[in-house]
């Protein structure tokens, strides 16, 4: 599923505090969450400034799914800050790493097979006018320029992206232990009295 539900809970119920999804499009979780602080409606679609902020949102929400990969060295996790405009700085959590223009370009790529179109629930984000800046603290990286276009503007049918898996045979694993008191010092103590 694309970010709807998410930011429609988020609306029904904003005093949440953890939200659990099931089968989602990675980044929706992210993108649901930045529309919903901004307070930018679901349904606005059609002006070039939505499909701006939302290509923003999708954008950020590609990379932060998998946190602080898009650093050099890896980092542990990033944070990202949106702007009004749908910019968004990333910056890693590790003090060592850095974001660089081509480490975050580069993870934009991840899992996708073209580097301009990223298809993903209800449309797709373009990324044909994209630029990514480093910024003065050399840590961080400034990304801008995405699109997103929305299916149903474009006249098209929402699509879902659609995992699946067959069963190709079955593996078990068995496992065992001993542990025998002798070799360690927690077992129960024998006391010997001399008398």
């Amino acid at each position: 599923m694309g970010p709807e539900p998410f930011y429609e809970a988020m609306h029904n119920t904003p005093d949440f505090n953890i939200l659990v999804g099931g089968r989602a499009y990675d980044p929706s979780p992210y993108i649901a969450y930045a529309a919903y602080a901004s307070k930018t409606p679901l349904y606005n679609r059609s002006s070039t400034e939505a499909q701006r902020l939302w290509g923003g949102f999708a954008h950020m929400g590609k990379i932060m799914e998998c946190g602080g990969l898009c650093a050099t060295p890896k980092s542990s996790g990033a944070v990202a800050t949106v702007y009004h405009d749908g910019t968004f700085d990333i910056t890693p959590a590790d003090p060592e790493s850095q974001c660089t223009p081509l480490s975050v370009s580069a993870h934009t790529l991840y899992e996708k097979s073209r580097p301009d179109l990223l298809f993903g629930p209800g449309g797709w984000l373009d990324l044909t006018e994209s630029q990514y800046e480093q910024l003065n603290d050399q840590r961080a990286c400034r990304v801008r320029g995405g699109m997103f276009k929305f299916s149903r503007e474009q006249g098209l049918k929402y699509q879902v992206k659609l995992e699946a898996a067959q069963i190709v045979g079955y593996r078990a694993h068995y496992m065992g232990s001993i542990r025998d008191r002798k070799f360690y010092n927690d077992g129960p103590k024998i006391v010997r009295s001399k008398n």
